[in-house]
């Protein structure tokens, strides 16, 4: 799933998208996650979290993105789920994390028999999953992803990086 289905299911079950914010709830999350890779026949697999990069981080500027607060990974991202304090979250990256890397797809629109233009289609890695994955420093950490696409495109056959799920949280209710 992409970040808007993962809103929506959330939203249908009366919650947000969240995040973990101890070591105690990311161990939780990655058992639940694995359960429900498992379910799916899956052994890897990711889930989105709560979390999207700062707009002045979502670019392509190297120079943009090798500067404070873009070179931070505490300070590159904000949440919007605000019951959730997202500090420890932001300090469980996968090695080589966040990279900001990006896909760019050319895209011809044609407007009628004469007219045609060359776009390009950008998207910059500024959304957040948790990962379940072969690899041992990338495993139940943070990894940056394309926020509209369930898997990413330039690596469509890398199952680590699909999105089987999101967490979804809510404030606990008492009667």
């Amino acid at each position: 799933m992409n970040v808007t289905t993962a809103k929506s299911l959330c939203e249908k079950e009366g919650s947000v998208l969240t995040t973990f914010e101890n070591e105690e709830e990311r161990l939780q999350l990655a058992d639940a996650l694995i359960a429900g890779l498992t379910q799916k026949n899956q052994k890897i697999g990711s889930m989105l979290l709560d979390g999207r990069r700062i707009p002045t981080c979502e670019t392509q500027d190297l120079s943009v993105l090798r500067a404070f607060p873009c070179n931070d990974p505490t300070t590159a991202f904000a949440t919007s789920d605000k019951h959730t304090d997202s500090t420890f979250m932001f300090k469980n990256w996968a090695s080589g994390e966040p990279s900001s890397s990006f896909y760019q797809q050319s895209v011809l629109l044609l407007f009628d028999s004469k007219t045609k233009l060359n776009s390009y289609f950008r998207d910059i890695e500024a959304c957040i999953q948790f990962t379940i994955s072969p690899n041992d420093k990338r495993t139940k950490k943070l990894n940056d992803a394309l926020c509209d696409y369930s898997k990413g495109p330039g690596n469509g056959a890398t199952v680590d990086f699909w999105n089987f799920g999101a967490a979804c949280g809510r404030v606990a209710e008492f009667k």
